[in-house]
């Protein structure tokens, strides 16, 4: 029999739930139990332009006992190839602030979208405190640059 191996700790860091509406069916509740049954100590939520599930996320990952990450997928104006289309980014928050800005960002995307336009360069720029990017996805102005 082979021995046990532990496996090192791991996170999805971009997960959709049904708030990413046509982009996913699970609820934040099923996201977090998943992780739970799965061994995961930490869960993300990294829906499209908004946050609709933070709450729902909180609550469930505190009462499995797993650490919350809370995050964005966001629409962005091209930042190196100017005049390009839109293009996504991942954002993570890793601190008070960064959920703050995190908020607003997903309220300006929101507000944008409506328009049919994107978060400019600058206002990603301006409210990034406390705040990763993740930029290497498809879909993403690094990975559209590169290929």
């Amino acid at each position: 029999m082979p021995e046990k191996t532990t496996i090192p700790p791991f996170t999805h860091l971009h997960t959709h739930s049904m708030y990413s509406v046509s982009e996913a069916l699970s609820t934040p509740a099923e996201i977090c139990a998943f992780a739970h049954l799965a061994g995961y100590a930490s869960v993300a939520l990294t829906d499209t332009n908004g946050t609709f599930g933070f709450m729902e996320l909180h609550k469930e990952a505190k009462k499995l006992g797993i650490k919350p990450i809370y995050g964005i997928v966001l629409s962005h104006d091209a930042i190196v190839s100017a005049g390009s289309d839109r293009f996504m980014m991942t954002a993570i928050s890793v601190s008070k602030a960064g959920l703050r800005n995190i908020c607003l960002l997903a309220t300006i995307a929101r507000n944008r979208a409506e328009q049919d336009a994107a978060l400019s360069w600058n206002e990603v720029r301006l409210h990034g405190d406390g705040v990763i990017f993740m930029c290497g996805a498809r879909g993403s102005e690094l990975a559209e640059y590169v290929a």
